[in-house]
Parts: C-alpha cells; sequence; structure tokens
C-alpha cells in the first residue's frame, strides 16, 4: 500500500479513475435526457435555449451552498454537530429558495434577462424566468440530499451514493422517453422530468444514509468539537468553499451576455448550449484527476507519475470526444435530432465539439493542479486560479468578437481553452509560493 501512494503504478491509476468517469458520465446524463423533452416542446430549440438561459441564474443563486457537502463531513460527526448542520442546510435552502422566487417575479425579468443577459426575444425571457420557479422543488431536493450524501461520503462509502446516482440515471432514461411519447413536452415538463429521478436518487440516499445517521454520538469528546455544533462556526467554514463556485457560475453569464451580440445570437447560442452540454461529459470527468492527484501524489516522484497519467488519461478522453464529433451518423442523430439543432449548423456545431476535444486536456491538467493544491494545504491557490479564470474568460470572449468574426461557434470553446490553461499556471504557481513562504 506504502508503494502505490509513493510510486502508483499506471494499472492502480486506471483502477481507481474509471469509476470517477462513470460516475461523471451518469450525473451530467441526465441533463440531455432532460434537453429532448424541452426541444420537443412548441420552440424546439429555441425553447432549450431559454430553459438553459434561466438554469443559469439558478446555479448561480444555489452554488453559494456548494460546500455544504464538505461541511457535512467536517462537522456533522456527532448528533449535536449533525443537528447543526441540518439547521445550516435549511437556512441555506430557504435563502436560496427566496432568491430563486424574487428573480422569477415579473419586474425582475426585464433587469436580468433583458439588460443584465442581453436576451432581446421577449419568449425566450418569459421562459427563462418561468423556468427559475419550475426548478425551486427540484434544487430543495438537492439540499435535502446534502445531508445524506455527507454521511456516505464520511464513512467512505462513495460506492452507495453512486449507486443512487445509477439509480437516478435508470428512472431518468424510459422516463425522458415516455414523456417525449405521451408528448408531455417543453420546459415544464422537462422540470418535471429532471425532479422526479432526482427525488427518487434523494430517496435512496436516505436510504442508504440511515444506519450511518443512527450510529452518530451525541456529543465527542475534546472542546474543539464544541465549535462544530455552533450554526455561525459552520456557516464560517462553508462560504469560503463556495466562493469558488459562485466565481465559476459567473462565466455562464458572460457567455450568454456576449453571444447575446454576436452575428445571430439565437442560433450561436443554441450552438453553444447544445455543444457545451456534450463536451461537458468530457470536461467533468477531466476534472476528477483534482480526486486522483489528492488521493496519489503525495510525494514528488508520486505527482510526476501521476502527471504522466493526467496527461494520456486526458488525451484519450480529448480522442473519444472527437471521434464522436466526427462520426456524422452519431452527430447529426445527437444534434440535429435529438437536441433539435437546425441541419445547417450541423458543421458548426462539430467543429465546437471538436475544439472541445482539446479543451478535455486543459481541463485535466487544471484538475491536476487543483489536486495538487490541496495536497500542499493551499486552498487559496485554487480560490486565485478560479478567479484568474473568470477573468480571463471574460477577456477571452472580447477577444473573440474582434478576433474571430464570422466563427462565432468557436467563441466559448476558445475563451474555455485560455481561461482553462490560464487557470491552471495561475493555481500552481500560487501554490509553489504558498508553499515556499512557509
Amino acid at each position: 500500500m506504502e508503494a502505490e501512494l509513493t510510486r502508483p503504478s499506471y494499472r492502480a491509476l486506471w483502477r481507481f479513475f474509471l469509476p470517477l468517469v462513470v460516475i461523471s458520465f451518469s450525473q451530467t446524463f441526465t441533463y440531455p435526457l432532460v434537453a429532448s423533452v424541452i426541444s420537443h416542446g412548441p420552440l424546439e430549440g429555441l425553447e432549450f435555449e431559454a430553459y438553459v438561459i434561466g438554469q443559469q441564474v439558478v446555479t448561480f443563486l444555489s452554488s453559494i451552498g456548494h460546500g455544504l457537502v464538505t461541511t457535512g463531513i467536517v462537522f456533522a460527526t456527532t448528533q449535536r454537530g449533525r443537528a447543526a448542520f441540518m439547521r445550516l442546510n435549511l437556512y441555506m435552502a430557504l435563502a436560496a429558495a427566496l432568491c430563486q422566487l424574487l428573480a422569477s417575479l415579473p419586474l425582475a425579468e426585464d433587469l436580468i434577462f433583458g439588460r443584465f443577459l442581453a436576451v432581446e426575444n421577449p419568449a425566450l425571457r418569459a421562459i427563462a424566468r418561468h423556468s427559475l420557479l419550475a426548478c425551486i422543488p427540484v434544487q430543495m431536493n438537492f439540499y435535502v440530499r446534502n445531508a445524506y450524501t455527507a454521511q456516505l461520503f464520511r464513512n467512505k462509502r462513495s460506492d452507495l451514493a453512486n449507486v443512487a446516482t445509477l439509480f437516478r440515471v435508470a428512472i431518468a432514461v424510459p422516463l425522458a422517453w415516455l414523456f417525449v411519447r405521451a408528448g408531455l413536452v417543453g420546459y415544464l415538463w422537462g422540470a418535471v422530468a429532471m425532479t422526479l429521478p432526482c427525488l427518487a436518487e434523494t430517496a435512496l440516499t436516505w436510504w442508504y444514509a440511515r444506519p450511518y445517521l443512527a450510529a452518530l454520538p451525541e456529543t465527542a469528546p475534546g472542546a474543539g468539537e464544541t465549535d462544530g455544533t455552533s450554526v455561525i462556526r459552520q456557516l464560517r467554514f462553508t462560504i469560503p468553499l463556495s466562493l469558488g463556485s459562485v466565481l465559476m457560475t459567473a462565466t455562464a453569464f458572460i457567455t450568454t451576455y456576449f453571444y447575446s451580440y454576436s452575428s445571430d445570437p439565437e442560433r450561436f447560442r443554441l450552438v453553444h448550449y447544445v455543444t457545451y452540454g456534450l463536451a461537458a461529459f468530457f470536461f467533468a470527468s477531466a476534472l476528477r484527476f483534482q480526486t486522483v492527484a489528492v488521493v496519489f501524489a503525495k510525494t514528488a516522484e508520486a505527482a510526476r507519475r501521476v502527471a504522466v497519467f493526467v496527461v494520456a488519461a486526458g488525451a484519450a478522453l480529448g480522442a473519444i470526444l472527437l471521434a464522436v464529433s466526427n462520426v456524422t451518423p452519431f452527430a447529426h442523430w445527437y444534434l440535429c435530432v435529438f437536441q433539435k439543432i437546425p441541419p445547417e449548423s450541423l458543421g458548426l456545431a462539430s467543429a465546437a465539439v471538436t475544439a472541445g476535444a482539446f479543451v478535455t486536456i486543459l481541463y485535466g491538467l487544471r484538475g491536476f493542479v487543483e489536486g495538487l493544491a490541496a495536497v500542499r494545504l493551499a486552498p487559496r491557490a485554487v480560490l486565485a486560479g478560479q478567479l484568474a479564470y473568470v477573468l480571463f474568460f471574460a477577456g477571452s470572449f472580447a477577444l473573440c468578437t474582434r478576433l474571430l468574426v464570422g466563427r462565432d461557434h468557436l467563441w466559448g470553446m476558445a475563451a474555455i481553452a485560455v481561461a482553462t490553461a490560464v487557470s491552471a499556471l495561475v493555481t500552481h504557481t500560487v501554490s509553489r509560493l504558498i508553499v515556499a513562504r512557509r
């Protein structure tokens, strides 16, 4: 075991990484299924485009709670600590729901979707706003799931959490097909199709977590444990963990803003949303290299070995995405038939996915250096890298409007590529500086 940590074998790295890929794919797989329900609505692809714009606001409003699972792992180790965590989780859930409700009011439509996101089509703005309200139940479900997921992770039972996620996928696949066959389509039914499998996932997660919840002691010895029973103490721990997520969700607004000023906003926004949705499977898998680095890169020699693995495995993921984007029958079915992109935009969409194949390697390197920063106990380096990502993402998008005139479909992937590379460089540099100053 010690040898695996100081000089891990590539076989051990693959054995650890492949299940993480399965998890990433299964978690993101349900969203294209929901997209198929929405894209069969009256406005077809434009309806999905409006829904995605609404989800950008939802994601931003809920991102402040992204550190809650980690907070539960650290503090919900006793019944008192868990009670405080449950209160914090409830307060943040209610705050997120209130913000979502306010953003869905008619008074907010022009400000958020008109002025801020520059969506000119009134029908698209209305759908985006209504989707905020429709997705309140599923977002509340995710907060409920936090309490049980944290206990499974704390007890090293991520396998059970994965089973629950796969159960969600197993329900989502036939449900999406049934909705389309029954004519239950459009953004409202898409929200229902997303919510029901998520409720089932949370129920199964709760079932698996029950024995671990019951086994928690009332209190634990040690003066330091008393801080964990304070909601304020847990909130102070959660906020820094969530700041990076808040920053990263801002990129969705930047994307919508710049594409709203492209040569054909409705066409190019749809192309980007759908192609990014396909590439996101691979991007999410590449970011799992962060976990690989945390587990295996404990020494300088091990880190070098993991780095070689990251480049090879990242290239493999990119090659698969590249192959997918160039298999014309699949590309036509997924992009035009399944996601309702107009056939005349197929070439643009395939080119954007091809660009995403090369970005996958950069995502892998970013995940690797973020994992190294965690091993070095330098979380501020990750935050610095994420801040650099947002700044360079916006700057790159602005340059794309000048340097890639007539190639609007590539703006998004180009901005992601530059921002990801800079983020990895900043994270690596800052983490080394922090270690050097100790």
